[in-house]
């Protein structure tokens, strides 16, 4: 019964189409039946990949990133070499060099990630259509908290492409512990070409290794300073004086970590602070130069950037 009260509705469905629909007859018969076929639950096949699946039937970016990022965790878990491979492209599976840098992500990969909760951060895509000439491309990420370690996965895949279907597919994932996304946000910014390459990286670094703090979600290098902390109320202070970090740096000293991005104008200086329960607290200050005027600064902890109380507050240009 409900079969066919199924059929009922899509057939319903595909009619509002017909009668709503003001565009060409070829263009309407296309996707009436891109619509019909991810509607329709009873047209079940036997698939040997996702990439398959993708190149046939109909699906929406979201779904598709669900779909293969649970591929990708569960085979990757169980050590299943070929059911994580067959979710790439064609066109990677068979490059010189996948193979061994398969087995590297492979043998670094902490197994059981993929049974813990993740948080979804929704997909980001692009696409391109042209008289049946599709192409569509996704990306998403997630962090995970495994066994006290944080870890960062980001996944990128091609769900369509009519005219060359070995492109259909995983085209890069990456996981990374903090250590390791903190040195690779460092050395993109410096060289954004020089990571555009990569298609399957698993990289965990351990603290000996690298020392890094999760500040505001983000992974940033890290180094530990003589000079004492100060609490919140004192750095406030401080900074309100003269917001000048110039002045300012002859008392707080030399910041734990420094971030420039490569494409923006401004300084991104970080400070511990002294924490009254214990718990990672830090003042995040934006400068013009490394000495200069300070455009804002707020306090942060690991996971967000608290904006209600601000260490010095945004002021316009034209008010400073």
């Amino acid at each position: 019964m409900k079969r066919y009260l199924y059929i009922i509705i899509s057939i319903s469905l595909i009619m509002c189409c017909v009668a709503l629909a003001g565009c060409r007859n070829d263009r309407l018969g296309e996707n009436l039946g891109r619509v019909f076929k991810g509607l329709n639950p009873f047209d079940d096949k036997n698939y040997d990949s996702l990439p398959e699946k993708w190149q046939n039937e109909h699906v929406m970016d979201s779904a598709a990133a669900k779909e293969v990022m649970e591929a990708l965790l569960e085979s990757a878990d169980k050590g299943d070499r070929d059911a994580f491979a067959a979710n790439f492209t064609k066109e990677l599976r068979t490059s010189p060099g996948f193979d061994d840098t398969l087995d590297k992500f492979l043998e670094a990969y902490p197994k059981g990630l993929g049974s813990v909760e993740r948080e979804s951060h929704g997909c980001s895509g692009s696409g391109s259509y042209n008289y049946g000439h599709n192409v569509l491309d996704a990306s998403t990420y997630t962090e995970v908290t495994f066994d006290g370690e944080w870890y960062r996965i980001d996944l990128g895949f091609c769900y369509e492409n009519t005219d060359e279907p070995d492109k259909v597919g995983v085209t890069y994932f990456t996981v990374m512990n903090t250590e390791a996304r903190a040195v690779f946000l460092d050395e993109y910014n410096k060289d954004p070409d020089n990571k555009d390459d990569i298609c399957l990286l698993c990289d965990i670094r351990s603290s000996s290794e690298v020392s890094a703090r999760r500040i505001n979600g983000i992974p940033r290098l890290w180094s530990d300073t003589p000079t004492p902390k100060l609490t919140e109320d004192e750095m406030r202070n401080l900074l309100m004086e003269s917001r000048d970090l110039g002045i300012a740096r002859k008392t707080i000293g030399e910041p734990n970590s420094v971030f420039k991005m490569h494409s923006a104008n401004g300084y991104d200086f970080y400070y511990e602070l002294k924490s009254d329960d214990g718990k990672p607290l830090y003042a995040h200050i934006v400068s013009l130069s490394d000495d200069g005027y300070i455009i804002d600064a707020y306090v942060c902890d690991e996971d967000k950037q608290y904006f209600d109380e601000p260490l010095a507050p945004y002021i316009k240009p034209e008010d400073r």
